[in-house]
């Protein structure tokens, strides 16, 4: 519940909480009261009235939870754990943190409760922290530093004893409620962008030291080593910096024992790191810590030097605790060393300098977390639905510009999602122990085995960075061990005996994704030396080989460098020149104006499988501008943009980046229309909330820019209607298929044909049955626009049509003894499943005839021997094929299909109501008042197309309209048939080009203006 109904309920129910305390208080107070049933008495339901699902009531997944709870471990008066008690998050966002305590704690002057709570917000950089034990509640401002020595009043917002939580209702929600966060009342009451979650206390503060010590272990590498080259030298330090961070993060999150690198002899400190890290590297391996102490390098850091960064990553010079830093973070802050370089003066002193590249375009712009999951999600999801672990082997997703692995971060905690959802849903008892676990009551997470073996057998990033493989190998496995413990790792280590951590040396790469040494020399000769480095040039073949053979990868998502060729020609204009040279590989570079985005995007289509599916973020302005012509070309021709997201001006990566962008979803299987969704307002929406949406037919996106609209329907339906005054119900017959109330026992795919029978299996044998009984069937086959329904399956057919003495043709079942003589083998067959077909609830048939194996149902049985319009029940869009064949299929209910032909006499022809049911106007009708299902879905039944308006139309219209769908559905054949796909687009083509002609000649006859089209297009799909 939202709004004032949901506040005024939430207040009733924390007024409740303060009565219960009431009646109590002297107990709750007491020292024996702890702090888990505190927890459970009072907390968890005070969050629950704040509207928070602590238990997980929706059954959202681990990381889609809105409420992570902490298990509380109490002994004595301490409590062990090093973060907090409730994370609240939305949309995969950390939004707050609760600190709880028994009541009989002093949290109005506990300095350490204070600065516990302080500690935990500042380290994730949220603006507020709440520390309560619902006798009091504290809120603290996580912005100043945090110190030991505050007292509980420091940076102290608020203090509520509980018996003024009612009088001071309206002052909590803002703070405190879901809706608040939802709405967006509570970032914008903290100025919390959308790039990070609060004020950026740690990331600052971080960032600040991370500079500090890369400078300063550059100096001092240079100082022992003044030989070594500017990328050897910023290789040396960023090897250093990040394997140092990784054994500290480890501490606090217990897997090394704390304070093991402060312990190094500070006398020796270097030398005793060296040992530290070697015994890393035999235990965690991965290559993480490889050529630490590589002789080649020569690299020697002084202990002062090393000694005092250890020093400076430890309370009190670091007030910040790794235990709550998300590993996202950490990357988006390693990510803003990416665009540096270490590099040496006129002097031979050591600077840092930013890369021309990033420098031509204005810098680093991490992308923020919520649009990477919103690109994840909506790309996977559609290829993750309904499968299983096993039905995964083999599928792969790759960021082909990974930088510091924020993408490929995402895609593995979507995928363990997805694992462990599946895990819980199927036969969970028999995966414990071996795939999952249960921490607490309800609360289950994957093993560390099962979580290797997804970062392995999914993931694949390429980056022509090599720092940037290295942050992003990093990121990977610090993912790969949140949540595990120094103990469990240690037994992983010896049960499986091999080292903790993967090498991901076929799983991450650095290199050029758009430049292979063969197509530089294609286009522009030999690679001259003096590029090889610059270029870095790379093959998809060699680092990738089986996913290549097997067709490419299932997904790509990511962010691309948005360069356009006049920042490239600044700093790489021999690479510039390579794309725009009509030998190399990139037809968006054919014009003098473009992108490097948009080279990604057409390599990307490339390395993806036929059914590949693609998401990106990219500036929207190729929809429009002449500079986008080729890119609109490449992803329009073939149809596959399926869906985009368009946040006009929007600041989707901070107030104050200036990058106006939406996000691109491709399906290279094909997409009939597009979705498109038009952000209004950002804060909604990054919490869950839906643009306004609309379809559009993939057809009218072309290479000329494309246009939105939006306006009111429901005046031009009324005036189309009365403009028509004929429905679809008056021109023709709407049907349901055949029922056979037992599809498995009469539809089959053959195993085996000849001249008189086709054989099914089943029950480890082969039944071969005659043709003669079988009618060719449509089963589970996906139907396209225009496009002819070819069956896919055989049906068992045990009727007759006869003519009775009234003149109607009827359905005649085989009896028994016709069957032995004529079918022997369907007979044989049937009889077989004898017992499963009386099982059925079987209604109609002629009483004479009754059999077990007639069908379930008497109706359509005879409508199947005359050219019809087949459609989908449920689809996401218009899809009515033709049939002439007399193909039988299954109907009824919610599906799969119905049938449409004209009624006898009528002037209308199935070629004309084609192109009236595949007409714009008729579909936005059908999603005003369908019935919408999971999966965006929405049901064509008959009760919701009976009503669709035909059109007036002379003899003359009728007849060009009929001939133009006659040419479509040939087009279509013609492009079904084709062996080269040239051909295959030219009758594409085509196609496309008459179903626009034949969309204009309805248009006219239901009076539609080019406006009237525009409202048309902008109804939404129903949610």
């Amino acid at each position: 519940m939202s709004g004032d109904g949901g506040k005024a309920a939430a207040r009733a129910c924390v007024a409740e909480l303060v009565r219960a305390f009431q009646r109590n208080e002297a107990d709750y107070l007491s020292a024996a009261y702890n702090e888990t049933q505190a927890r459970t008495d009072f907390i968890t339901p005070l969050l629950e009235a704040f509207g928070w699902d602590v238990h997980n009531v929706a059954g959202q997944p681990l990381g889609l939870r809105e409420v992570i709870e902490e298990a509380t471990v109490e002994v004595g008066e301490e409590k062990l754990s090093k973060r907090p008690d409730y994370e609240l998050r939305l949309a995969r966002q950390r939004k707050l943190f609760i600190e709880a305590k028994k009541p009989s704690v002093r949290i109005d002057r506990s300095r350490d409760a204070a600065f516990q709570t302080r500690r935990y917000g500042y380290s994730a950089s949220l603006p507020i922290a709440v520390l309560t034990n619902f006798h009091q509640l504290a809120i603290y401002d996580c912005v100043p530093l945090p110190s030991q020595t505050d007292e509980a009043h420091v940076a102290r917002r608020m203090l509520v004893g509980y018996e003024d939580f009612e009088a001071r209702f309206d002052e909590l929600w803002p703070l405190l409620s879901r809706e608040a966060v939802y709405s967006g009342e509570f970032d914008r009451e903290f100025a919390v962008d959308v790039t990070r979650h609060g004020a950026n206390q740690f990331d600052d503060f971080f960032l600040r030291q991370v500079r500090s010590w890369r400078e300063r272990l550059a100096v001092d590498i240079h100082r022992h080593n003044p030989v070594l080259s500017p990328p050897e030298l910023t290789y040396a330090v960023q090897l250093f910096l990040s394997r140092i961070v990784f054994l500290r993060i480890c501490e606090d999150r217990d897997i090394e024992r704390y304070e093991t690198l402060r312990g190094l002899a500070a006398a020796n400190a270097f030398d005793a790191l060296m040992v530290e890290l070697r015994r890393a590297d035999d235990f965690y391996d991965s290559g993480l810590f490889r050529l630490l102490d590589d002789a080649r390098l020569g690299i020697r850091i002084s202990d002062e030097v090393l000694s005092a960064i250890i020093d400076e990553l430890y309370y009190p010079q670091s007030p910040y605790t790794f235990a709550v830093v998300e590993t996202e973070v950490l990357g988006e802050i390693y990510e803003q060393f990416l665009g540096e370089v270490i590099t040496f003066n006129a002097a031979g002193e050591v600077e840092i300098a930013f890369k021309p590249e990033i420098r031509e375009s204005g810098g680093v712009v991490p992308t923020p977390r919520y649009i990477v999951d919103a690109i994840v999600e909506r790309t996977l999801a559609p290829m993750l639905a309904g499968k299983s672990p096993a039905d995964l082997a083999g599928f792969t997703v790759a960021d082909t510009c990974c930088g510091s692995g924020i993408f490929l971060l995402s895609v593995f905690e979507f995928l363990t999602d997805h694992y462990l959802a599946w895990y819980q849903a199927n036969d969970r008892d028999s995966h414990i122990g071996k795939s999952i676990y249960e921490v607490a009551a309800g609360q289950w997470r994957l093993t560390f085995e099962e979580k290797r073996h997804i970062l392995l057998a999914h993931l694949r990033g390429v980056d022509i960075d090599p720092n940037a493989v290295e942050v992003a190998r990093f990121s990977l496995l610090l993912k790969l061990i949140e949540d595990e413990s120094g103990a469990g790792l240690r037994d992983f280590v010896a049960r499986a005996r091999i080292p903790a951590l993967p090498e991901l040396d076929a799983t991450l790469h650095a290199g050029n994704s758009l430049v292979s040494q063969v197509e530089w020399q294609a286009a522009r000769g030999a690679l001259p030396a003096r590029l090889l480095e610059q270029v870095n040039p790379f093959t998809w073949a060699d680092a990738f080989p089986a996913e290549i053979a097997a067709d490419g990868f299932d997904a790509i998502v990511g962010n691309p460098p948005y360069i356009r060729i006049q920042n490239m020609q600044t700093y790489s204009p021999e690479e510039a020149a390579f794309y725009h040279d009509p030998a190399s590989p990139y037809t968006t570079a054919r014009q003098d104006n473009f992108d490097k985005y948009a080279l990604f995007i057409e390599r990307s289509l490339a390395l993806t499988k036929p059914t590949g599916r693609l998401g990106f973020i990219v500036p929207h302005k190729f929809m429009t501008t002449q500079a986008g012509r080729t890119l609109r070309r490449l992803i329009t021709a073939p149809l596959i943009v399926e869906e985009i997201v368009h946040f006009g001006a929007q600041p989707v990566f901070g107030r104050n980046i200036a990058n106006y962008t939406c996000l691109l979803f491709l399906d290279r299987a094909g997409a009939a229309d597009t979705l498109l969704e038009q952000v209004r307002s950002l804060d909604p929406w990054r919490y869950g909330a839906a643009g306004q949406q609309s379809r559009i037919a993939a057809a009218n996106l072309g290479e000329e820019p494309w246009q939105f609209a939006n306006a009111d329907t429901r005046a031009l339906f009324d005036r189309v209607r009365a403009l028509c005054n004929r429905e679809l119900r008056d021109a023709a017959e709407i049907f349901v298929g055949v029922q056979t109330s037992a599809d498995p026992i009469y539809i089959f795919r053959a195993s085996a044909e000849d001249r008189h029978t086709v054989t099914l299996s089943w029950n480890n044998r082969d039944w071969p049955i005659e043709r003669g009984i079988l009618k060719p069937c449509l089963h589970d086959q996906r139907l396209f626009p225009y496009g002819r329904a070819e069956a896919n399956a055989w049906m068992i057919f045990p009727y007759e049509m006869v003519t009775r003495p009234n003149g109607k043709v009827a359905a005649r079942l085989f009896q028994p003894d016709e069957m032995a003589r004529d079918y022997p083998g369907a007979l044989a067959y049937l009889t077989a499943r004898k017992a499963d077909l009386e099982n059925r609830n079987i209604v109609g048939g002629a009483a004479n005839e009754k059999q077990f194996y007639q069908f379930g149902r008497s109706q359509s049985l005879t409508k199947f021997d005359s050219p019809k319009i087949i459609l989908p029940i449920l689809s996401l869009d218009a899809r009515y094929a033709y049939d002439e064949s007399n193909v039988i299929m299954t109907g009824g209910g919610n599906g799969p299909y119905y049938m449409v032909r004209p009624m006898p006499g009528a002037d209308e022809t199935n070629h004309f109501l084609l192109a009236v049911l595949h007409h714009p106007l008729c579909e936005a009708m059908v999603r005003t008042h369908t019935s919408a299902f999971r999966g965006g879905y929405y049901s064509h039944g008959k009760q919701f197309i009976e009503h669709l308006p035909v059109p007036p139309a002379t003899p003359a219209q009728r007849a060009e309209i009929e001939a133009l769908v006659v040419q479509v559905i040939d087009a279509i054949d013609a492009a079904e048939r084709a062996r080269t796909p040239h051909q295959r687009t030219l009758h594409e083509r085509n196609a496309q080009t008459l179903k626009v002609t034949i969309e204009s000649r309805v248009s006219a006859l239901f009076g539609l203006s080019a406006d009237d089209m525009a409202i048309v297009r902008a109804v939404p799909v129903p949610a």
